[in-house]
């Protein structure tokens, strides 16, 4: 018998050994040139459902740790649906044909994989993240809010609300507001009146209990919170799909019955948000409903300070075609005051049969075009008078004079540093490299490694750090080998 038992273990101990010799552990040497300091190596989660292993990197050991999940646990959807969680916990989402999607928590430090406590019907949130929802208590059939680390209730609601919020859709609320004394959401019912049926919008003090009818939108199916201003004031978003149908912006006080307003409406041209000041820039595309209150001609662009709530034509030119692109970038400079540039850039599909893409340069103060440019896409400011182009251009903008620097080679995905500094290109095959915009210098920071099959990604962080993710066809394709935090040499 215990032939027997070391004869498992041996092959168990063989299995794990082959397993973890399919994997090789990259280390930031083989990848990274001397341009850049590690910050961090993070930690990664995988899975092989054909083997049923876990297989962990641990950033501490430098190499792959192997777990077997049980066999109540059919498979694992995959790690784009693993969540890292602040405690260095994760959870898993299992495909459970016989009840539905389920979650697990492994925890690497012990090894354990187990199911999640519940509060409020959701899974239990960590100290400091959670958040509230609406619960129905299952004895007594009545709804409270419920909040997610701890299952604290509210009171019960009132009674008129009792149906009102009756199976709210996530999509409807709660928000809470960023001091966490207010909630807003808007109810499962459509009021209708003498044009369309249109949810009330509502706040809720978690405080005193009570509710404030905000206002009712014009009838989209969804109402989310896109933005707070201040702990009272914020920005909503109606929409009834994502893609396809007419949007609105919304302001309110939560603390103010009947405060809410319309911003504007927009069908292809989501309005661009800048802080400094608060305000947004758009297109008008939608004239029955703008924040204008008269009917502007379709595609002027205009600027919503959300200071003095009022809205004004920046320039009488925008994008000149219902499209399904186009996007207004004014050249808001990250330099803490509160004067705006007179440059505006304009990139649009102008053509849906072909498909071109046009940026537009207007000058606000002159009302007329300094640029205009086909085959562009997108763009990004630089500073008061430069424009870096995904046509991997940057054009300098002068009344008299414009001048272009082709950067030759293509860009990443939002190439350009928060600072402004630096932008991402592709310099070669799985070669990552920086142009550095003050000196004008190219220096790689990835380079390429000695096998095939795998692809890197890097992208810009708020902090001008930079996370790098490798991921190759190991186990199975996108299988992340690698990832880390970066920071360039100065």
């Amino acid at each position: 018998m215990k032939i027997l038992v070391l004869l498992a273990a041996l092959l168990a101990l063989t299995s794990i050994s082959l397993a973890q010799q399919q994997i090789p552990v990259i280390v930031p040497e083989d990848i990274f040139t001397e341009a850049v300091t590690i910050v961090e190596t993070l930690p990664i989660v995988e899975v092989d459902n054909e083997q049923r292993w876990l297989y962990y990197l641990d950033p501490s050991l430098s190499r792959w740790r192997l777990f077997r999940y049980p066999d109540e646990i059919i498979e694992f959807i995959g790690f784009h649906t693993t969540k890292r969680r602040s405690d260095n916990t994760y959870l898993l989402e299992e495909e459970n044909f016989q009840s539905g999607e389920s979650i697990w928590i492994f925890n690497p430090r012990d090894e354990s994989l187990v199911r999640p406590s519940m509060a409020c019907g959701f899974i239990q949130d960590l100290p400091g993240e959670g958040r509230w929802v609406q619960w129905r208590n299952p004895e007594s059939q009545k709804l409270h809010f419920c909040f997610t680390e701890n299952g604290e209730l509210t009171s019960e609601l009132p009674a008129e609300f009792q149906d009102l919020l009756s199976e709210l859709h996530p999509y409807h609320g709660p928000y809470s507001s960023p001091n966490k004394d207010w909630l807003v959401l808007s109810d499962n019912l459509q009021h209708e009146d003498a044009h369309s049926h249109k949810h009330h919008i509502y706040s809720y003090n978690l405080k005193t209990e009570a509710f404030v009818f905000l206002g009712q939108g014009l009838g989209e199916d969804h109402i989310e919170v896109d933005r707070w201003l201040d702990d009272s004031s914020v920005i909503l978003r109606g929409y009834s799909s994502p893609t396809w149908s007419r949007k609105c912006l919304y302001r309110a006080e939560v603390t103010e019955a009947n405060s809410l307003s319309l911003i504007t409406c927009y069908d292809y041209a989501t309005p661009t948000y800048f802080d400094n000041p608060p305000r947004y820039i758009y297109k008008e595309d939608n004239p029955r409903y703008s924040s204008l209150f008269l009917s502007p001609k379709s595609g002027v662009t205009v600027e919503y300070d959300l200071i003095t709530n009022e809205a004004h034509v920046v320039v009488d030119v925008g994008c000149k075609v219902r499209t399904s692109y186009c996007s207004i970038v004014p050249n808001n400079q990250p330099n803490g005051t509160a004067e705006v540039d007179p440059l505006i850039a304009i990139f649009e599909r102008s053509n849906p049969a072909t498909n071109i893409e046009v940026t537009h340069v207007y000058d606000t103060n002159y009302e007329e075009a300094l640029f205009e440019q086909e085959g562009t896409g997108q763009g990004w400011w630089i500073d008061s008078n430069r424009l870096l182009l995904e046509s991997s251009e940057i054009i300098t903008l002068k009344r008299n004079e414009i001048s272009k620097q082709s950067l030759g080679y293509p860009l990443l995905r939002n190439p350009l540093s928060p600072d402004r500094q630096y932008v991402f290109l592709q310099t070669g095959i799985r070669e990552i490299s920086l142009f550095q915009i003050p000196s004008g210098e190219f220096f790689p920071i990835i380079k390429p490694l000695n096998y095939e099959n795998y692809t890197v990604n890097a992208q810009w962080r708020e902090d001008d750090s930079i996370e790098v993710i490798l991921r190759g066809s190991i186990i199975s394709e996108n299988f992340v080998l690698g990832s880390w935090l970066i920071q360039i040499k100065k």
